[in-house]
């Protein structure tokens, strides 16, 4: 061979391990945006599973006090208050986490004007007893409402981002 020739060879030599380079290169790089947006992927599924517990947190003491016509306050709230705390990190802003405060507060209202419509005292006086059962028909109704309401609320947060 002679010089020239073995110089063409050398320089296709380079070039295609310069191409081979490229291709490879693209392959991992291609891998490599595959496993972020897997990661991504994954990461937007899990939060949306995490969400979905404390929605499903608040319909179960929505739906116990329709179904039960007061506050379930002799039932383990654990999930609830799980549900709770989550609330403060999985959550943007703090509209689920006052909303469970909402709940709560409404739901000891609800139960305590309960109370107090069937205490002595309201068995009694029977103008006490209805002031006591129209406060309790207030909070009762607000309990009605968020059967659809808490779907609303938390619309925004159970989706699935791409």
């Amino acid at each position: 061979m002679d010089a020239e020739k073995i110089k063409w060879l050398e320089f296709w030599i380079q070039v295609g391990g310069t191409i081979t380079s490229c291709i490879i290169a693209s392959i991992v790089a291609y891998i490599a945006w595959s496993q972020h947006e897997l990661a991504k992927y994954k990461f937007n599924w899990d939060m949306f599973d995490r969400r979905m517990k404390a929605f499903e947190a608040i319909k179960k003491i929505i739906g116990l006090t329709l179904q039960l016509g007061n506050f379930p306050l002799d039932q383990d709230f654990n999930e609830f208050w799980r549900a709770r705390a989550e609330s403060n990190f999985i959550f943007e802003g703090d509209v689920i986490p006052k909303y469970f405060d909402l709940i709560w507060q409404q739901g000891c209202d609800l139960h305590t004007v309960e109370k107090l419509a069937n205490s002595r005292e309201a068995l009694a006086n029977e103008e006490k007893r209805i002031q006591y059962l129209d406060q309790r028909k207030i909070h009762f109704a607000w309990f009605a409402k968020q059967s659809k309401e808490h779907i609303e609320i938390f619309k925004p947060f159970l989706t699935i981002k791409k």
